[in-house]
């Protein structure tokens, strides 16, 4: 349904794209009740991003590493924009950015400007599942 990452000891995060949000809701509290756990909204305070580029090149323009660990997390920063984000287990040079929502207007405008192509959501889900 999503990505699931590790952000602290006892401190989960599941990504997921807002339109599995009721199902994933339902799915949880079905059958996951038993388990002592806290289910927090994030999608209004964080939005998350992804950022794939053949050679990595988009990583590097936006200042990370093309050749970090999968799924360990660093701190950015684009045009005074301050980001997190972690390289993709799945495919080679697919990062994740997470930023707060407040900022991601600002931020893919910046990444316009600096020349960067954006591909919509649908059309990002259709390359990142594409084998």
């Amino acid at each position: 349904m999503g990505l699931f990452r590790n952000t602290a000891p006892e401190t989960f995060q599941l990504l997921i794209s807002q339109d599995l949000k009721e199902k994933t809701l339902e799915h949880i509290e079905r059958y996951h009740f038993s388990e002592e756990f806290t289910v927090q909204d994030l999608s209004s305070e964080l939005t998350t991003l992804g950022c794939w580029s053949e050679d990595g090149i988009l990583a590097k323009s936006l200042g990370m590493n093309p050749f970090l660990p999968s799924l360990q997390i660093e701190k950015g920063k684009f045009e005074g924009i301050e980001f997190q984000f972690w390289k993709d287990t799945r495919r080679n040079f697919l990062f994740w950015i997470q930023i707060e929502t407040n900022k991601t207007f600002e931020f893919l405008r910046n990444c316009q400007k600096s020349g960067f192509e954006l591909l919509g959501s649908r059309l990002f889900r259709f390359f990142r599942l594409r084998y």
